[in-house]
């Protein structure tokens, strides 16, 4: 087992590396199976398949994917771990074993033949196995069996044969062994996943328990303020209707200036009425005036031979006489909508006036009512 990835440097595109940090980063990730070795090797210089490697073992660990190891980043980091994870391992070996191996199951059927059959590592739930007493000749026969392709077919067809009698005496192949185990982490994989979804299913019961349980408080309440408002409402119609009828201080107070109201409306128009009277008899008497005036300048004009001069004068009181007769006549035009308006306000006055002499006596003799 090589010793964990530590970089002195940075490993990145277009930056002084570390010669030695290139080819460890390269070898871990070619043993990854991320990083693919141009036809001329594994070289100590930095290469674009060594920072596209980078970033496939980056997606593949769920990192940053940006094609850079840093001392002591989290892609660094990540390669120790499983760097870490296997010297572990390697570590808790038995009986002299110090060898993490990767071996396929005709590997561990010749490893189960040449030896006393193969064990499970209590520490680690891995095959393990072990020659004995007499290592040497054991060591030899393994040697023998590796020499060719040939020989280790050979072997493995002697096995197959001899099988079934060792079979009986308690042994059984390694191969079937590993069927074994992986049946058991099936099960176990099963039986987790299946207790994953109850226990997805638990949740959601209880969740839409407590979503239920929500909308119940939300219904009672609505409904507890529903029956509230409801009670409030018939409490204020009640102390309505106790009132009804019922004359108060404040009612009479509230007529008084309901009155003073309207009659101050009534005086305004009152004035109003005036104030056009006064208006059109000034443009009337500014009419007769200008008339007379009119009237005088052409007699004296004629009596002392003014000519021109005396009928100018006669022309432009005419002018002043018909602007002012006009002016009359349109400020007489509004005189009788003021009068009507006037009438209602003199109508309104009375009722409020009336109003509040049945207020004041119904209050006054104590009655409460009217």
């Amino acid at each position: 087992m090589s010793t964990i990835l530590k970089l002195q440097r940075a490993l990145a595109p277009n930056v002084t590396t570390n010669l030695a940090d290139v080819l460890a980063a390269k070898t871990f990730l070619q043993g990854q199976g991320f990083y693919d070795a141009p036809e001329w090797g594994v070289t100590e210089y930095p290469d674009r398949a060594l920072f596209s490697a980078i970033e496939a073992f980056q997606k593949s660990k769920g990192l940053r994917v940006d094609g850079l190891m840093k001392p002591g980043g989290e892609t660094e980091m990540a390669s120790q771990l499983i760097q870490a994870q296997a010297l572990d391992v390697q570590s808790m070996g038995r009986n002299g074993d110090t060898i993490l191996a990767h071996i396929t199951p005709a590997e561990a059927a010749l490893l189960h033949d040449v030896t006393d059959g193969g064990s499970i590592n209590p520490k680690t739930g891995l095959m393990e196995f072990y020659f004995g007493e007499d290592n040497d000749s054991q060591f030899g026969d393994v040697s023998a069996a590796a020499q060719s392709n040939d020989q280790a077919a050979e072997n493995e067809a002697q096995h197959s044969a001899d099988f079934s009698g060792r079979e009986s005496g308690g042994y059984r192949r390694t191969v079937d062994f590993v069927n074994d185990r992986r049946n058991e982490e099936n099960a176990k994989s099963i039986e987790r996943a299946e207790a994953k979804q109850a226990q997805a299913r638990e949740i959601a019961r209880q969740k839409k328990e407590d979503e239920d349980k929500r909308q119940k408080e939300k219904e009672l309440k609505a409904e507890e303020d529903r029956q509230r408002r409801v009670a409030e409402l018939q409490k204020k119609e009640e102390e309505e209707e106790n009132k009804k009828g019922k004359v108060t201080f404040r009612d009479v107070q509230n007529a008084e200036l309901a009155m003073q109201s309207v009659q101050r409306l009534r005086n305004k128009i009152q004035q109003e009425l005036e104030d056009a009277n006064r208006v059109a008899n000034t443009f009337s008497r500014a009419g007769d005036k200008a008339v007379k005036e009119g009237v005088v300048g052409v007699a004296v004009g004629a009596a002392t031979g003014g000519g021109v001069g005396a009928t100018t004068s006669a022309f432009t009181s005419t002018v002043e006489a018909v602007s002012s007769y006009s002016s009359y006549s349109k400020q007489m035009k509004t005189i009788p909508d003021i009068k009507a308006r006037l009438e209602r306000a003199e109508s309104d006055l009375d009722k409020e006036r009336a109003t509040l002499e049945r207020y004041r006596d119904a209050y006054s003799q104590g009655e409460g009512s009217f």
